[in-house]
């Protein structure tokens, strides 16, 4: 068959064509009316029929209602298809939306965490800031500390060494004066004793009163030193064990500081993806330094213990010297002093002894001498007694001193302790928070990564989705075109049962109208065996759009949680919202065109075979009535001429019935030019302006058409209708529709869904 394109399709020089092609079929059938009716008038009454005859007929008629009772049940799955493939469409809109609204609340919660990281890090680098303004203050206390211990051990030992000196000094001064008090009475032994006098021993027996006090305090004074001395011992050990306890403390806040950074660091790495690589080295740098700053803070607090060690041992060997050496001292005075006592006491009995013996006069001025050299010296050894007492009281304040500066160096150490402490708490508690940011964070990324596969399941799906409603659209637009093309078929064959009567007696044209109609036929078959194939293959899509539907549930359970913001995607769904709408009522539409067309194909088919059978008969019946009725031949055409005067009467009325119903498809036809024309119109046809320039419409069923077409056609119908004649030229309409529909069909099996559509200046061709 030829490919064929609508008659409003064409342009104006075809349409001429095709109208005077019409006009001379229009004269050729008028003419072969004239030649059928005077064959009629020669042929018998064609109400004789055979008994086969009828009984075939009942078969075409019964095969005629079971053929659209088929058609009705393909519609009605097909029309379930498209309610479950609408409700398909409908879900995968949700899901996009939820989708859209999920992705829209992970970037919230992200941008959320960004900045609580970004506040974390204010509030570390703050943190980092104060430990160094902290672990400042401690070295400068700990340079502080150093230097007045060093002033006191200075002092110390100067003093020391000064007393040692005195005490050397006054010792060769006492040993000077033994010797002389030992070779003195070793003189007075060998002459004679001396009488002494009670005031001499009296003053003797003060001195060694005065003498064993003397001692009492010395010994007193010597435990008053090894008390402060056992006190400083304390003190510094104490002083070495804060310095210990503060060079732990510096090692803690070093360690927390790494650990800072490195959580720092993380934190970074997760928040800043993209800036990665500058960011790793940024943060490679930041270890390094902070590495750096930790083995040297390590090698300061080694270094500072090493020298608290060295101070302390350099420390210990003076006061282990200096208690000796007071020992020493200590002694040898006690010595000395016993020695005097006896020395003196032997004296003074050897003199009492040789003045009761002798009672001579002349002995008594050497013993008062010796009296008065011993009083001298007990004399210059109690003002020695008072020089130590008096360098015993500076010792004490120098001890009271150190002990104060040491107690306040104690507070100092203490409250860097407890800022210390707090600064260690206030470090764990940054620390937990960066824990519980660093979770969050994980957790989030787990659910950004989700939700991102997610999406892009989605937007595959929606894409999917849309290449499935372009198909449905251009299945709809195929669909409406064979709607239209079955409308113009149901008007032939309205044409055709109206006009029975005159098809009896237009037999020969019939002849050539039933041969068209079986190529029709053929071509409808053709049609329904596309139409099964489309059926298979909306099956298969189904069963794909089922395997979606699925995934689709699953994707469901997951984007429970995503249900928020739907305003975005709304304006763009609502297009295909309208889309499916109206695809629905085309389909619907659709189905039933298509059934009447089968209906109407099987009457037609019917009708084809009673319009041979009657031609054979009324050949067979014609050629034995001139045989035999040779008599009879002028009552039959008297007969025959009132039956086709009551048959032309009766044409002569569908025909005046046909021009009305023109007349009013004409009328409606301009009134839906003249909505359209309106502004803000949205009617069943719209129209559309071409970059050409040249405005085309848009018909009920969606189909766009010229302005100059729809007048040429508005220009044949009239034509038609004052012609009279619209049963042969629907019946060509007819064929050359059904024959454009085949080969539209055709296209469509070869090509899946129909892919090429041309647009020309009369109207969209296939």
């Amino acid at each position: 068959m030829e490919k064929r394109n609508w008659l409003w399709k064409r342009r104006p020089s075809e349409k001429s064509s095709a109208e005077t092609e019409s006009c001379g079929s229009l004269s050729s059938h008028s003419e072969r009316h004239s030649d059928e009716q005077d064959a009629l008038k020669e042929t018998p009454d064609h109400d004789n029929q055979s008994p086969e005859v009828t009984s075939k007929a009942v078969t075409i008629d019964h095969e005629a209602k079971e053929s659209p009772r088929k058609l009705i049940e393909k519609l009605s799955a097909a029309l379930v298809n498209v309610s479950a493939k609408e409700d398909l469409v409908k879900q995968h809109v949700k899901v996009a939306e939820e989708a859209v609204a999920g992705w829209e609340k992970a970037e919230n919660e992200v941008a959320v965490l960004k900045q609580q990281l970004e506040a974390a890090v204010q509030q570390n680098l703050t943190l980092d800031v104060r430990v160094n303004h902290l672990n400042g203050a401690l070295k400068e206390c700990v340079r502080q500390l150093r230097q007045a211990r060093d002033e006191q051990e200075q002092r110390i030992q100067d003093a020391v060494e000064e007393k040692k000196k005195e005490w050397e000094a006054a010792k060769g001064a006492l040993e000077n004066q033994l010797l002389e008090l030992q070779t003195q009475a070793e003189a007075s032994g060998t002459s004679p004793p001396v009488s002494t006098d009670p005031d001499v021993l009296v003053r003797l027996e003060c001195l060694e009163k005065e003498n064993t006090a003397l001692k009492l305090d010395l010994c007193s004074c010597s435990e008053e030193l090894q008390i402060t001395t056992i006190e400083r011992e304390l003190s510094t050990q104490a002083a070495e064990t804060a310095s210990k306890q503060q060079l732990e403390s510096i090692k803690k806040v070093t360690k927390l500081e790494a650990k800072c950074r490195r959580l720092q660091a993380l934190a970074c790495k997760s928040s800043l993806l993209s800036d990665q690589r500058s960011f790793d080295s940024h943060m490679m740098h930041k270890l390094e330094t902070s590495e750096c700053e930790q083995s040297c803070s390590d090698s300061w607090a080694s270094a500072l213990i090493a020298e608290l060690d060295q101070f302390k041992n350099e420390k210990a060997i003076p006061k282990t010297l200096a208690a000796h050496s007071m020992e020493i001292d200590m002694m040898d005075d006690f010595l000395e002093m016993e020695r005097l006592a006896a020395v003196s006491v032997n004296k003074a009995t050897s003199l009492t002894c040789d003045a009761v013996a002798h009672d001579s006069p002349i002995e008594e001025n050497p013993l008062a001498a010796e009296c008065e050299a011993i009083s001298q010296r007990v004399a210059e050894l109690e003002q020695k007694l008072e020089k130590i007492k008096a360098e015993k009281a500076e010792l004490e304040n120098a001890l009271c001193e150190s002990e104060g500066a040491l107690k306040v160096s104690d507070l100092q150490l203490k409250e860097a302790q407890i800022k210390i402490e707090e600064l260690q708490k206030e470090l764990d508690v940054v620390n937990e928070s960066k824990e519980l940011l660093e979770v969050q964070l994980f957790g989030m990324e787990v659910e950004a990564r989700t939700m991102s596969t997610n999406i892009d399941s989605l937007k595959t799906e929606v894409e999917r989705e849309r290449s499935l409603s372009s198909a449905l659209k251009v299945s709809d637009l195929q669909l409406e075109e064979a709607r239209i093309k079955i409308e113009e078929l149901q008007k032939v064959l309205d044409v055709v049962n109206e006009s029975k009567e005159l098809l009896v007696v237009q037999l020969f044209g019939m002849e050539v109208e039933a041969r068209t109609m079986s190529a029709n036929i053929d071509s409808l078959k053709t049609e329904v065996e596309r139409e099964r194939s489309l059926s298979s293959a909306l099956k298969v899509s189904d069963l794909q759009l089922k395997e979606a539907q699925i995934k689709i549930e699953e994707m469901q359970k997951e984007l429970d949680v995503v249900n928020e913001s739907k305003e975005l995607l709304e304006v763009q769904l609502f297009g295909m919202e309208v889309e499916v709408r109206t695809m629905s009522t085309n389909i619907d539409s659709l189905k039933k065109e298509v059934e009447r067309e089968r209906s109407l194909s099987s009457d037609m088919e019917t009708k084809c075979h009673e319009l041979e059978i009657e031609l054979r008969k009324k050949s067979q019946d014609a050629e034995l009535q001139k045989a035999s009725n040779s008599n009879g031949e002028s009552k039959i055409k008297q007969e025959d001429l009132a039956v086709a005067a009551d048959k032309l009467a009766d044409c002569q009325k569908t025909i005046a019935s046909l021009g009305k119903q023109l007349q009013s498809l004409a009328t409606l036809e301009d009134f839906l030019i003249d909505t359209a024309n309106l502004p803000g119109f949205s009617g069943g046809g719209s129209v559309v302006a071409r970059a050409s320039g040249e405005e085309w419409k848009l018909h009920v069923n969606e189909t766009f058409t010229s302005r100059q077409n729809s007048d040429t056609t508005k220009f044949e119908n009239s034509s038609h209708s004052m012609n009279g004649n619209e049963g042969e030229s629907s019946s060509s309409s007819s064929s050359s529709s059904t024959s454009s529909a085949t080969q539209v069909i055709t296209s469509k099996s070869r090509n899946g869904f129909g892919k090429m559509f041309s647009r020309s200046k009369t109207g969209i061709q296939l």
